[in-house]
C-alpha cells in the first residue's frame, strides 16, 4: 500500500477502492464452487452462474464509483496541493472516517444500495439457470446474506489498510497537531461483527466439504441457521470475553489520556494484561511520570528563577556560551537593613521587601517599568545588607529625558517611604543598566549611595 501511494498520488484513493471491489470476484468463484455441492449442476452451468454474478458485481462497483468520488474529494484535493489548516482538517476527517461512510451509505444511499436487489436478481437467476423450485431463491438469497457480510467486512478492514499512508502524512500537518474528531466504529463493535460472520462462513464450508455432494440447499438452509444460531450464543460468550479484554484497557487509557490532559499528572493506568495492551499501558505510565517530574522540577525551578526563564530553559535546553539579552537590573540599598532581618520573623522580611518593588511597579504614578514586572520580577538577598530585586526590561527610558537625577533621587526616596512606611528604613534610586541603544547620560541615573556615586554604562547584560 504505502508503495502504491508513492507512486500513484492523487490518483491512489479512487483507484484502490475501484480495485478492492474486483477483489470480491475470486470470493464469488469460491462459493459457486460451494454451491456445486448442494446443486447438481454441468460445468457449462456453473461458469455461467460464475460470470453472471460477477458481472452483478461490476455493476455495482460501478455504481458504487460516484459514490467513493464524493466521499474521497477532500483527501484527492489534499493531495494535489490544497495544504491549508482547514483543508487539512477536514481530509483528516474524510479519511479516517472513509471505511465506515462507504459501509453506511453503501446501503442507505441511492443507488448503492441497491445491492439487495442486486443478491436477489442473482438468486432468481441461479434458480432459473439450474432449473430449481422457486421456493430455492430463498435459501440461496439466505447465502447470499452470508457472503454480503463477508463481503462488507472485508471491505471495511481493507479500505482502513488502504488510507493509513494518506493519515501518516496528513496527521503530520495538522494544526497544533491534535486530530478531530471523525465518526467510525468502536473496536468492540468490529469484533462483535466480524466474529459472528466468520463462525457462520466456517459452518457452511465444513458442512459443504463433508457432505461430498450429498445435500440439497434445504440443508444449506438448515446450516446456515444453526450456525447464526450458534454464533449468536454459544461463540458469543467467547466473542464478548475477547471484545471486553481489547477494549476495556483502551477504555482506561482513553480515559486516562483526559485526565493527563487536564494537569493531572499524577494518573496512572493499571497494568492488568501481558499482551500488547499491557505493554501501551505500561508506556503510558512511563510518559506520565516523566510529565510528572518534569512539572516538578519546573515548579521548583521557578521559585528560584523567573518562570518565563525556566520555560525557556526546560523547552530549548541551556547552552554553556550563555545568551545574550537586553535587561534592565534595579538594586536597591536599605539602611540598618541587617539590624531589622535580626528582629523579624523570615516572612516578615522576605514581604517587607517585596512591598517596594511592588510600590514602585504598582503605585507610583510614573512607572518606570510596566505592571507586568510585579508578576516576571523575582527577590532575592545575596548579602543582609543589599537585597536586591531584578525587573524586566521596560518600555521606555528612565528616568525620562526632561526630568534631572536630583528629581529622580526625591521621586525614589518618597516612594521608598510610602512604601516601607514606619519601617526605620531608606532607598537610594536605582542603578540602571540600559538597554542597546539608548544614550548613557539620559537613560542612566546616578548611584547616590553613601559608598560613593559613579555613572554606570549602558551594556547589555548576560544570562546564563
Amino acid at each position: 500500500m504505502e508503495r502504491a501511494y508513492r507512486r500513484h498520488g492523487s490518483r491512489y484513493l479512487v483507484r484502490t477502492l475501484f480495485l478492492q471491489q474486483q477483489g470480491l470476484y475470486p470470493v464469488i468463484v469460491v462459493v459457486m464452487a460451494g454451491l456445486s455441492a448442494y446443486v447438481d449442476m454441468s460445468l457449462g452451468e456453473f461458469l455461467r452462474v460464475a460470470l453472471v454474478t460477477c458481472a452483478f458485481q461490476l455493476l455495482y462497483s460501478l455504481i458504487s464509483l460516484p459514490l467513493e468520488r464524493r466521499l474521497s474529494a477532500p483527501i484527492v484535493a489534499w493531495l494535489e496541493g490544497e495544504r491549508s489548516d482547514e483543508a487539512t482538517v477536514a481530509a483528516w476527517r474524510a479519511a479516517a472516517s472513509l471505511p465506515w461512510e462507504l459501509i453506511r451509505r453503501g446501503f442507505t444511499s441511492f443507488p448503492p444500495n441497491l445491492v439487495w436487489s442486486f443478491y436477489l436478481l442473482g438468486s432468481l437467476y441461479i434458480v432459473w439457470e439450474l432449473d430449481l423450485p422457486v421456493y430455492y431463491a430463498a435459501f440461496l438469497y439466505l447465502g447470499a446474506v452470508v457472503l454480503l457480510l463477508y463481503a462488507v467486512s472485508l471491505r471495511f478492514f481493507g479500505v482502513e489498510r488502504a488510507v493509513r499512508p494518506i493519515l501518516r502524512d496528513i496527521s503530520a500537518e495538522l494544526p497544533g497537531g491534535t486530530a478531530p474528531a471523525a465518526p467510525g466504529i468502536p473496536v468492540r463493535l468490529r469484533l462483535l461483527a466480524a466474529l459472528p460472520a466468520i463462525n457462520v462462513i466456517s459452518a457452511i464450508a465444513a458442512d459443504a466439504l463433508t457432505r461430498g455432494g450429498d445435500a440439497d440447499l434445504a440443508d444449506l438452509a438448515v446450516v446456515v441457521l444453526i450456525s447464526m444460531a450458534v454464533a449468536g450464543t454459544v461463540s458469543l460468550v467467547l466473542t464478548l470475553l475477547l471484545s471486553d479484554s481489547i477494549s476495556e484497557p483502551l477504555v482506561e487509557l482513553r480515559e486516562a489520556t483526559k485526565r493527563l490532559g487536564a494537569g493531572d499528572f499524577a494518573t496512572r493506568v493499571p497494568v492488568v494484561t501481558t499482551d500488547e495492551t499491557g505493554d501501551l499501558a505500561r508506556s503510558f505510565n512511563e510518559m506520565a511520570a516523566g510529565l510528572e517530574e518534569r512539572e516538578r522540577i519546573r515548579e521548583a525551578f521557578g521559585t528560584y528563577v523567573d518562570r518565563e526563564v525556566a520555560e525557556h530553559i526546560l523547552r530549548e535546553g541551556t547552552s554553556l556560551a550563555g545568551e545574550e539579552v537586553e535587561v534592565t537590573i534595579m538594586f536597591l540599598d536599605i539602611r540598618d537593613f541587617t539590624g531589622y532581618a535580626g528582629k523579624a520573623s523570615a516572612p516578615e522580611v522576605v514581604a517587607t521587601l517585596n512591598r517596594p518593588v511592588r510600590a514602585r511597579g504598582a503605585g507610583d504614578p510614573r512607572p518606570p517599568w510596566p505592571r507586568r514586572q510585579v508578576r516576571g520580577g523575582t527577590a532575592c538577598s545575596r548579602c543582609s545588607a543589599h537585597p536586591a530585586a531584578s525587573t524586566t526590561t521596560p518600555t521606555r527610558p528612565w528616568p525620562p529625558r526632561s526630568r534631572s537625577p536630583s528629581a529622580s533621587r526625591r521621586s525614589s526616596a518618597e516612594s521608598s517611604r510610602s512604601a516601607w512606611g514606619s519601617t526605620p528604613a531608606r532607598s537610594w534610586p536605582a542603578t540602571w543598566v540600559a538597554p542597546a541603544g539608548w544614550s548613557s547620560a539620559s537613560s542612566a541615573t546616578r548611584s547616590t549611595s553613601p559608598r560613593g556615586s559613579r555613572r554606570p554604562r549602558a551594556r547589555p547584560a548576560t544570562r546564563s
